[in-house]
């Protein structure tokens, strides 16, 4: 890259959204969901949970348990 260049929008980090289901590699489509057994980026969720709605580590894992259980982010905490 020349002394000219300048890049945009670096990465920094995942939201919350982009560590969806329907993002992964894994997954088939509506009727069938998942194929993975396990879920296959369960840290990036935790994290991006925690930065973005300033919950605790604890809760951010007890809230993804409940929306694996219960399928739905009713229950999500928004943070304007």
């Amino acid at each position: 890259m020349g002394s000219n260049t300048h890049i945009y929008d670096r990465f920094k980090h995942y939201s919350f959204n982009d560590c969806s289901c329907v993002y992964c590699l894994h997954y088939v489509g509506k009727k069938q969901g998942c194929s993975a057994a396990v879920c296959c980026c369960p840290e990036e969720k935790i994290t991006a949970l925690m930065r973005e709605n300033g919950l605790s580590r604890e809760e951010a894992e007890l809230l993804i348990q409940d929306i694996k259980d219960n399928g739905n982010t009713a229950t999500l905490p928004m943070v304007a």
